[in-house]
């Protein structure tokens, strides 16, 4: 996170994956949801979906190179009781 806080969540706490459209990918556990904003998210999903990602950050210059191809991400807003909220 921006503010250098740092969570790990294993993949079997990953039961929900919502891409939505419009930037921003929902990620849903039992106890938590995670709310990722960005750009080509698809990518992410799939990683995702594959178990194969290993670290996720939100970008620290808040800076879009804009290239198609390139994996953005504005901000990740967790929420829920399993982090005390």
């Amino acid at each position: 996170m921006k503010t250098g806080r740092s969570i790990s969540i294993p993949y079997s706490s990953l039961p929900i994956l919502d891409l939505i459209p419009t930037g921003e990918l929902k990620i849903t556990g039992h106890n938590y949801s995670i709310h990722v904003k960005g750009r080509n998210l698809a990518k992410l999903y799939n990683w995702l979906s594959d178990e194969c990602l290993v670290s996720l950050s939100e970008s620290k210059t808040g800076m879009d190179s804009e290239k198609d191809e390139d994996l953005f991400v504005k901000s990740i807003k967790i929420q829920g009781s399993a982090f005390g909220e």
